[in-house]
């Protein structure tokens, strides 16, 4: 896959197995802002943008380490694993909780 080794692809696969969850967890939070929002405005966009960021360069990391330190034993791939593990019940319960305030 574009030139890269076995290793380094399936670095790649699990970065993105890691990060696309966290990436989308955050993005139901950010759509029940939007939805939550009066005015609809495209503040919350910003708003939400900074949570993207540290996943991305955390999923970048991992996908570009040395192949001598393991995956699940480099900084990357543990605090990308410690963000999954906190972003799917805190974004779902703070989504829902967002979206029963609205009314």
């Amino acid at each position: 896959m574009l030139g890269m080794g076995d290793e380094q692809s399936a670095r790649l696969a699990l970065a993105l197995l890691l990060a696309t969850p966290i990436l989308s967890c955050i993005g139901a939070l950010g759509s029940a802002l939007t939805l939550a929002a009066a005015n609809r405005s495209g503040i919350l966009a910003i708003i939400v943008l900074p949570l993207y960021i540290p996943v991305l360069i955390f999923a970048a990391s991992l996908a570009s380490s040395a192949p001598e330190q393991g995956a699940f034993t480099s900084t990357a791939g543990l605090v990308l694993i410690g963000m999954l593990h906190a972003a799917i019940p805190l974004s779902s319960w703070a989504s829902a909780a967002i979206i029963r305030l609205q009314d």
